[in-house]
């Protein structure tokens, strides 16, 4: 994690057991697992916007959903 007076970034690493429906997908009891970012700013007495930047494409790989991703022209 990161700071300064008005602003503050973290690494995430998530994990859990895929318990319930997520993306369409019913609950297989699998363990999953992914990374992203958060980016928080604050007016010193609490935090006035966030924005979060996860993998959802390995999620989703790992859930069987496959990718929404294409790089291809």
């Amino acid at each position: 994690m990161i700071e300064t007076d008005t602003r503050a970034a973290a690494r995430l690493h998530f994990r859990g057991t895929h318990r319930g429906p997520f993306f369409g997908m019913p609950p297989t009891g699998n363990d999953i697992e992914w990374i992203g970012a958060a980016f928080f700013t604050t007016d010193g007495r609490q935090i006035t916007d966030i924005w979060v930047l996860g993998d959802v494409d390995a999620v989703k790989q790992q859930l069987g959903v496959g990718t929404t991703s294409s790089f291809a022209p």
